[in-house]
């Protein structure tokens, strides 16, 4: 029974979550801090090989 509990509460708050990230808002600064990281590794790939 608590089981079941928690796979509801868990499916409510998936849910809810996707909601707010598929915002374009909260997309646009996830694809800004993914590009940051990247360049980041891609810098830091280009100094080791140096």
């Amino acid at each position: 029974m608590i089981g079941i509990a928690w796979m509801i509460a868990y499916g409510l708050s998936v849910s809810r979550l996707r909601e707010k990230l598929l915002s374009p808002r909260v997309r646009q600064w996830l694809a800004r801090a993914t590009g940051v990281a990247l360049l980041g590794f891609g810098a830091k790939l280009l100094a080791d090989a140096a």
